[in-house]
């Protein structure tokens, strides 16, 4: 076989004058399956090198179909390095003209020497002169290729210096903004002594500071910041703190620039400067213009008169002055700025400047502990790193002004920031015992909020009362004993255990105290003891927190009865969860599953308590929709690894299967729903669909591929009507659809041409509306348990008495009663509640249920439900003669009925 190959390779390879277009494919890839193939002998590789190399050095093969070969070349020697050496000597011997293949010749010469260390001294001998070929070239991919690899060419410092300094002039931004980044790798990479030199470098990038690029300008910014900083460190005299002051003024100017990227940049590279003078530092944390005076140990700022201070520029020979009014409340716009890229960027600054300046590190703790509550996790997680920072280097000396912003992070949602904040408290060198209770308080709190933090939050607590014994012996003697405060922890470690009149986090009311208020329960009476021994730490401390503390223990009965009070704000409350959903769409496509789970979860749980009002259907609705939310956040990191693509239907198909019958649920339970909703709906059975399809299990689904279409169509018209254009999401998948074609002998496609339109896809903000109405029905089997079944006979028929209230059906509803003992024993009743009287707000009857089936058994038990046909499903899934022709979509959940053939008295 090896010998077949061997010979077809010679015969395609070009050997003549007249070269078929279509043999060098067709050669390479054979040649290519020869290199890979493990068992392809040493001869044969050097026989194929020979015909390669002979194919580059055809006097009649153009120039860039060399490419291709190169290619194989570098394939060859990465797979086999002994053949390293006669490549690198046959591609150097190449005479080329076409600047496209001159450059890939260097690319894999390059690649030859970093894997043999020996081709190092050849390559640097020639490789200057063909870069500064490539560097005159009129191509710009060319010219751009050559100044992103001349490192790997081993170009010599300072001719690369110059001619890097040459491309900062060149009048394509982007050569402009590559040079920049090669003079800060070149700084990066070698020692320069040469002043001058250093110098030019760093004006020239200061000129740049203007250019009208923003790719160019970030470049600017890093070269500045880089070369800058080797100025300063060249500098041995005195000038040198008026050089780095210089440096960080000039950074200063341009972190108001209008790119959000430029921004970053200059924020990043202010926290790279080690030396700033304490009255620059400070200006940074006030706009106005202040002048600094140190009287003592104590610090005192007052307004500047008319005359502005001024520091030397960075360029002698070019002298001019750099305003001390760039570093005005540069921090304070940082922080403040709109993006939380910068936002985080200045927190990160102020993570390095805080330990230069004690004053500077109390003053910015004012600002610092405001980005506490800051929208994006990722800035508040930066500002307790900061924080932290701070701490270690004893510059954190936090006051009780500052305790109640800091403590609320003990409580917030996401639990790696309430990591993040006890790591603070665990090295946080507390001033007075006033300080040491809020801490102590906001741990508890923390704990009862949040039980799963319990055994972070005790190593805490006792890290910090070992670093503060002589406050944790002051809050302890008095006001509590060993056993008191044994009974507490152990309150606190129960997640089930809260004292009377309290709530637990599904809004449930634990204990309720008889009329006597006695109680038979011991661990409620010692909870309860704990409690009033709490209340009495809590009158103890000062300060208004504790007040604050006592008040948050009761938080979700103060939430409920709110919500009863003022049911418009209710509605407010409700309308800004919807509208959270869609933000966090985002934390769900990056794979940040756990923190979107557990804020889903509280939502869910809070909507869940809500009172049944004219507006009850609406709620229902915003549950659903929170419920999809959850299942795609589950869903989710199967289709974003494609790893995953490749996992079976276990966990997979269930979390389908639960998506697909919430989704139902949404489209048929609901009345009232506008045009707007019924295509939000749509679009998110479309997508259940295109997971499925992505599956690998369930790709060759033809159902579904037809139940797609025809979900499309509807899209598509709907939109047509709305005289609204489809989503992205829905366009892409079009595309898929059209390049994969469709046929009766089924679909021919594979689970990853959907990836594109799951990747595109976004979760819409639902609109609140009262109007909706909530398809639902309960089931009542009074007298019946397993302790007191229904009777029957064997084989006979056997009525089942149920109570039936249904809620907003209408005559176009068709309901089924489902009666099962599994799946394979199940009948269909039909309910035709015209006849029961009521209105189509609310019936409510008896009914007694025929079952059939009943098992030659003593006793078993009948699965009891009652379901909606889906009337627009086009695709039949039950087929039993008398029972729905389409799928159900229960409206209640499942009764189980007892049935026996021996009665208890």
């Amino acid at each position: 076989m090896e010998e077949q190959i061997r010979a077809n390779c010679y015969h395609l390879l070009p050997s003549s004058t007249a070269v078929s277009a279509s043999a060098p494919p067709q050669a390479l890839i054979l040649s290519l399956s020869l290199i890979l193939n493990p068992s392809t002998s040493d001869s044969t590789l050097s026989s194929l090198l020979q015909t390669l190399t002979l194919s580059l050095h055809h006097s009649h093969l153009p120039s860039l179909s060399l490419l291709p070969t190169l290619s194989i070349l570098s394939t060859l020697a990465s797979h086999h390095p002994h053949l390293s050496r006669p490549i690198f000597h046959s591609i150097r011997s190449l005479s080329l003209t076409s600047p496209r293949a001159l450059a890939a010749s260097l690319s894999v010469l390059a690649s030859l020497a970093e894997s043999d260390q020996t081709l190092l001294p050849e390559l640097s001998e020639f490789s200057e002169t063909l870069f500064l070929t490539l560097c005159f070239k009129p191509s710009v991919s060319v010219r751009h290729w050559a100044l992103m690899n001349a490192e790997r060419l081993r170009i010599r410092p300072h001719l690369l210096v110059t001619v890097l300094l040459g491309f900062t002039r060149d009048p394509y931004p982007y050569l402009r903004a590559v040079a920049l980044d090669g003079l800060v790798g070149l700084c990066k990479s070698i020692v320069v002594e040469d002043r001058e030199l250093v110098e030019t470098s760093c004006c020239r990038a200061v000129e740049l500071f203007s250019d009208m690029e923003d790719c160019v300008r970030c470049a600017a910014v890093r070269a500045v910041a880089q070369w800058g900083q080797l100025l300063v460190a060249l500098n041995h005299d005195s000038n040198r703190k008026n050089l780095s002051d210089a440096l960080f003024l000039q950074l200063c100017s341009m972190v108001r620039d209008m790119s959000l990227k430029v921004r970053v940049e200059a924020f990043d590279a202010l926290g790279e400067i080690s030396m700033v003078s304490e009255e620059i530092l400070l200006q940074t944390l006030s706009k106005k213009l202040l002048s600094v005076s140190l009287q003592g140990s104590k610090l005192t700022l007052q307004r500047l008169g008319l005359k502005e201070k001024t520091c030397s520029g960075l360029c002698s020979t070019k002298p001019f002055e750099i305003p001390a009014s760039n570093s005005a409340g540069v921090f304070v716009h940082g922080l403040e700025d709109e993006f939380s890229e910068v936002r985080r960027s200045a927190c990160h600054s102020l993570h390095t400047l805080s330990i230069l300046s004690a004053d500077f590190s109390g003053e910015a703790l004012n600002l610092l502990v405001d980005v506490l509550n800051d929208d994006s996790m990722v800035v508040r997680l930066q500002a307790l790193e900061t924080l932290r920072c701070m701490a270690l280097f004893d510059r954190l000396k936090v006051q009780e002004a500052h305790m109640h912003m800091f403590l609320s992070t003990l409580v917030d949602d996401g639990a790696v920031v309430r990591s993040a904040a006890r790591k603070v408290l665990r090295i946080i060198r507390l001033e007075d015992v006033s300080i040491f209770k809020l801490c102590v308080d906001g741990l508890l709190e923390n704990l009862e909020m949040y039980p799963q933090d319990e055994a972070d939050v005790f190593s805490v607590l006792l890290s910090i009362g070992q670093h503060h014994g002589n406050f944790a012996a002051d809050v302890i003697v008095g006001v509590s004993d060993e056993d008191t405060l044994l009974a507490y922890l152990s309150h606190c470690s129960s997640s089930t255990i809260i004292s009377s009149g309290e709530f637990d986090y599904k809004g449930k009311e634990l204990f309720l105290p008889v009329e006597d208020g006695s109680t038979n329960n011991p661990i409620y009476e010692k909870s309860c003891s704990a409690d009033m021994q709490l209340q009495k730490l809590n009158v103890g401390a000062s300060g208004s927190h504790c007040q604050k503390m006592g008040e948050t223990r009761k938080v979700v009965k103060a939430l409920l009865n709110y919500q009863v009070e003022d049911h418009g704000e209710v509605i407010k409350s409700v309308e800004f969860m919807l509208e959270k959903v869609k933000d966090i769409w985002q934390l769900i496509q990056v794979g940040y599953t756990g923190e979107v789970l557990q804020t889903l979860r509280r939502w869910k749980e809070e909507l869940a308590k809500f009172p049944t009002s004219s507006s009850a259907g609406a709620f229902a609705f915003s549950l659903q929709h929170l419920r999809i939310a959850k299942l795609l956040a589950k869903l989710w990191p199967h289709f974003i690894s494609p790893r995953k693509l490749s996992c079976g239907m276990g966990e997979l198909g269930l979390l389908l299967g639960k998506l697909d019958r919430t989704i139902k649920e949404m489209k048929y339970r609901f009345m009232g729903l506008s045009k707007q909703d019924e295509l939000h709906v749509l679009e998110l059975i479309l997508l259940n669909f295109v997971l499925r399809l992505s599956s690998i299990e369930a790709f060759s689904d033809g159902s579904t591929l037809k139940k797609l279409h025809s979900t499309l169509s509807q899209i598509e018209s709907l939109s047509s009507e709305l005289s609204m254009e489809p989503s992205k999401f829905v366009s892409e998948l079009k595309k898929s659809l059209h390049e994969i074609g469709f046929s009766a002998d089924g679909p021919f496609y594979g689970p990853l041409l959907f990836r594109k339109s799951v990747e595109i896809f976004s979760l819409k903000q639902f609109v609140f509306s009262v109007k909706l109405k909530h398809i639902k029905a309960e089931l009542d089997v009074s007298g019946n348990d397993y302790d007191k079944p229904f009777p029957f006979i064997p084989g006979l028929p056997v009525g089942i008495r149920l109570g039936i209230t249904l809620y907003n059906i209408s005559r176009e509803n068709r309901l089924w009663l489902r009666l099962a003992v599994d799946d394979d024993l199940s009948e269909f009743v039909y309910l035709d509640f015209d006849q029961f009287g009521g209105n189509s707000q609310i019936r409510k009857f008896i009914f007694d249920a025929p079952f059939y089936k009943t098992l030659k058994a003593n006793s078993f038990t009948v699965k009891v439900c009652l379901g909606l046909e889906c009337l627009s499903e086009n695709v039949q899934s039950f087929k039993s003669c008398g029972g729905p022709k389409q799928e159900l979509v229960y409206l209640c959940k499942q009764k189980e009925v007892f049935l026996s053939t021996v009665v208890k008295e």
